[in-house]
């Protein structure tokens, strides 16, 4: 920890024996506590990447379709358009490809594009 200037870590476990969980030094340098299985960090958006290999993962050994509908994992999968709620796929949330929008926000949208602007998003 000292070598990468991490003040403190946790570790957890899951195996056959059951959940495991160690801390070591302290939460941060300014107010030093000690870390325990219980310590909250900050991990930014690390969580994007970990999810995103776990599902590509699960899809190469065939336990995950990144190209069917979200609803088929999650059945209640809502947004607020209830067409976009149907379709939107894995790989969508993955991509941002799918875009999430209200029926009165694509109105909205459409409203202040003007024509030319309309022909260019053709």
């Amino acid at each position: 920890m000292a070598k990468y200037l991490v003040p403190g870590l946790a570790v957890g476990v899951l195996d056959a024996d059951g959940p495991r969980a160690w801390g070591f030094g302290v939460t941060n340098v300014d107010h030093p506590l000690p870390v325990d299985a219980d310590t909250v960090f900050e991990i930014a958006s690390i969580t994007k990447t970990m999810t995103a290999t776990v599902a590509a993962r699960l899809a190469a050994d065939g336990k995950l379709d990144l190209d069917a509908p979200v609803r088929k994992y999650l059945p209640e999968f809502a947004v607020a358009d209830p067409g976009v709620s149907a379709r939107v796929t894995v790989r969508d949330l993955f991509t941002h490809t799918y875009l999430l929008l209200s029926k009165e926000s694509i109105e909205l949208i459409e409203e202040n594009f003007s024509p030319r602007q309309k022909e260019g998003a053709k």
